[in-house]
């Protein structure tokens, strides 16, 4: 019972640390997506499929 308490204490208020990782991993994600797109748009212009 107690776990379950200190569970839902945990998904209510997180740890900085964990915050700080969890923006890091979106981030991280984002900048991923946003480069891929625009190697993506400049292979296409390159070889004229668009």
């Amino acid at each position: 019972m107690r776990a379950r308490l200190i569970n839902a204490w945990r998904r209510l208020f997180p740890h900085p640390v964990a915050i700080a990782r969890r923006d890091r991993e979106r981030a991280a994600t984002e900048g991923r997506i946003k480069r891929d797109r625009a190697i993506r748009r400049a292979a296409l212009q390159k070889f004229g499929k668009n």
